[in-house]
């Protein structure tokens, strides 16, 4: 069933956070809480297993660092591992996360939803989250989670749109099927914000960590005079990925090679010999990836 044309007016800002105020619970994909109760009710349950399911779904990941760093818990610090969040909580908690709320293979069938594929959407979350990891380790960012969740996380404004304006987003899906290239004006021009702007506000909404934030919010905008290798890698690794086809963003634009501000911000003082040994290192996990995220959605 296809969308029909509708007039669409945009939103006023406050109208907009307003809503996302009230978006607590993202849909989740089917397979991934499959996987997830299934290691749940073995009799050898694994802390690492479970966080390894979460890691692989952007929407149980966000739901499980908010419940991590809800008030009630007194944290005075944001926690950015998914196992330190698993073994914390508890798997009770952790089962609650994979029933709650409706599961987001329901919207491939869901007719205001139609074109937007989100087994694909995943595997493109997935393989960035994979990539931003990788290039962050020939860096001096800290060895944990955060690049990962960075990557994980960049596109999450997408999933917002779909579940908190439904309507909007199928007319987003609708012009740009009618071959409108220029995602990011589209959804301004429909909904009166990007979805990098939206997945932002969504994470500080669940206080997240800063770094997560400023990744969704700024994985489409020039590094010209930035420093933020975090926001550099997600941007390079959001573009190789996209690049190889693995997966489907939703952009129809096909990407310009990654960014040379980028990676200049990532690897300042790399020379010739750096640069090719990491472009080699991050080839080879390309390679790699397409299986893996066959079996990973």
């Amino acid at each position: 069933m296809a969308c029909p044309p509708a007039p669409f007016h945009p939103l006023a800002a406050a109208d907009i956070l307003g809503r996302v105020e009230e978006c607590q619970n993202l849909p989740a994909l089917s397979a991934t809480t499959s996987a997830l109760r299934e290691i749940l009710n073995g009799e050898n349950q694994n802390t690492q297993q479970i966080a390894e399911a979460i890691r692989r779904d952007p929407s149980l990941t966000t739901r499980l660092l908010r419940q991590m760093n809800t008030v009630q818990f007194g944290l005075s610090n944001p926690v950015a591992r998914i196992d330190q969040a698993v073994l914390y909580l508890g798997t009770q908690h952790v089962r609650e996360l994979a029933d709650a709320g409706p599961i987001m293979e329901e919207l491939d069938t869901w007719p205001r939803s139609v074109g937007f594929n989100w087994k694909h959407f995943w595997q493109h979350c997935i393989g960035t989250a994979v990539i931003t990891h990788e290039l962050c380790a020939f860096t001096d960012l800290p060895k944990d989670d955060t690049p990962y969740l960075a990557g994980l996380l960049h596109d999450v404004g997408k999933i917002v749109m779909a579940f908190a304006f439904a309507d909007h987003f199928c007319e987003v899906r609708r012009r740009v099927g009618a071959g409108e290239n220029d995602l990011l004006r589209v959804e301004r021009e429909v909904l009166g914000m990007d979805h990098a702007e939206l997945g932002a506000h969504y994470l500080g909404r669940h206080r997240l960590l800063a770094p997560l934030i400023a990744a969704a919010k700024f994985h489409h905008t020039s590094l010209a005079g930035s420093r933020n290798k975090l926001v550099a890698a997600v941007q390079i690794a959001n573009t190789l990925i996209r690049q190889a086809k693995l997966g489907h963003s939703g952009h129809p634009l096909a990407p310009a090679n990654a960014a040379l501000d980028a990676w200049k911000v990532l690897l300042p003082r790399a020379d010739a010999a750096d640069r090719t040994r990491i472009r080699q290192s991050i080839a080879e996990t390309m390679a790699q990836l397409p299986a893996q995220l066959k079996s990973l959605a």
